[in-house]
């Protein structure tokens, strides 16, 4: 098992006897705390684009989302002004409809 992190005795450095008394030997890993090999360099270059891509993802979800609520509030407002429309041409119908009875009866 790969030992991850610093080892709080030591701050860096050191030789092979320490780092293996330390439990930072081969068998440890193979890196004294603090060094950084390749494969740990690799790691961390392809969980840097990962946050970088998600970063940048979020930035357009967030302009995304704004768009949308800017729609939202047109459409809302297109829906209040038919619906008085709507609600005002209901009422000539039926003042209409009143006149037709009273001009029939």
């Amino acid at each position: 098992a790969r030992r991850i992190g610093r080892n709080p005795a030591h701050s860096g450095g050191g030789d092979a006897g320490e780092r293996e008394a330390a439990g930072w030997g081969e068998e440890g890993g193979g890196e004294w705390p603090g060094e950084e090999s390749e494969a740990d360099g690799a790691v961390f270059a392809i969980l840097q684009e990962r946050f970088d891509a998600q970063v940048i993802m979020l930035r357009i979800t967030k302009e995304q989302c704004g768009d949308l609520q800017d729609c939202l509030a047109t459409f809302e407002a297109a829906l209040n002004t038919t619906s008085s429309a709507l609600d005002a041409k209901g009422l000539e119908i039926e003042q209409m409809t009143g006149e037709m009875e009273k001009l029939a009866g």
